[in-house]
């Protein structure tokens, strides 16, 4: 029995694999694409995503290729491609070593950004209190009768 030939078309660029290769993983999204699927368009006998097809060429290497390990492009930003392989329903594992610093890198730079944001949330709030508490101060000075503390200061 021959192998169905599938035609998937991604963000309007054509690709063609077999069924049997799809299937690698049911329970994804290509995995368990049917003609009944919102995807298929019955006109063309193919299945659309409006997806990265760049992208796209990783994903279906994942599907296509019984490596042990995933190899990720050097132009691929592992945040992306996390969102894209959560889109398919597939597992990130396996992550090649020499390509793993490529996924990884978005989570330094997450990191980065989070301990940014933490010091600048920090230096706002000091600086908030800073100048409530200047505020508070030149009230006090500037004018006596704005409390009894005011009172008391400006009698020494």
């Amino acid at each position: 029995m021959e192998d169905e030939l599938i035609t998937l078309n991604i963000g309007g660029t054509v690709f063609k694999t077999c069924r049997s290769k799809l299937l690698k993983y049911p329970n994804s999204k290509l995995g368990s694409l049917t003609p009944a699927s919102e995807h298929y368009l019955p006109s063309s006998k193919e299945y659309f995503f409006d997806r990265n097809p760049e992208l796209f060429n990783v994903v279906l290497d994942y599907y296509r290729y019984d490596r042990q390990q995933l190899h990720i492009p050097n132009y691929i930003c592992g945040s992306v491609l996390l969102q894209e392989f959560e889109f398919w329903g597939l597992p990130l594992v396996n992550i090649a070593e020499c390509c793993f610093h490529i996924y990884t890198k978005h989570e330094d730079e997450e990191a980065i950004q989070q301990n940014l944001f933490t010091r600048h949330s920090e230096t706002q709030i000091y600086s908030n209190l800073t100048n409530s508490f200047r505020k508070q101060l030149w009230l006090v000075l500037d004018q006596p009768n704005y409390s009894r503390i005011a009172q008391f200061v400006n009698d020494l």
